[in-house]
């Protein structure tokens, strides 16, 4: 018994055609890849940085002066850039030990609220980074 043609083709949104999943399949890939373009930017930039103030102290006998206070901010970026990076991945360090002795059925929910609990975490610390700078 059917009730009629079913199309599971792309939506039709004037003159954007789109499957909605491929979309926001884009949008996290776009997503993902500024966190990686951010910490390797960081990275390289603390690197780039480093290098310069032993250079010019060693050779010109005194660095930049904003040096190492950028070195300072540009740590506690990376940490949480790569905090952010880790957790997407779940890749982050935890202790499971619970985690393995629990119902099949409980884990997502556990998940749920560890991945919660993690974003929660990580928006506060960026925050707070936010305003120190």
């Amino acid at each position: 018994m059917s009730t009629g043609p079913v199309s599971t083709g792309p939506v039709s949104t004037g003159s954007v055609s789109m499957v909605p999943g491929r979309m926001l399949g884009r949008v996290f890939a776009l997503l993902r890849w500024v966190e990686d373009a951010i910490l390797v930017g960081v990275l390289g930039t603390m690197i780039l940085l480093g290098a310069a103030q032993i250079l010019m102290r060693n050779v010109l006998g005194e660095g930049l002066a904003w040096g190492d206070p950028l070195l300072r901010v540009l740590v506690l970026w990376a940490a949480l850039v790569g905090a952010m990076v880790a957790a997407r991945s779940d890749a982050h360090i935890r202790i499971d030990v619970l985690h393995q002795f629990l119902p099949a059925r409980v884990k997502p929910w556990v998940d749920a609220v560890l991945r919660l609990a993690t974003a929660a975490i990580s928006f506060t610390l960026a925050w707070v980074s936010g305003r120190f700078v």
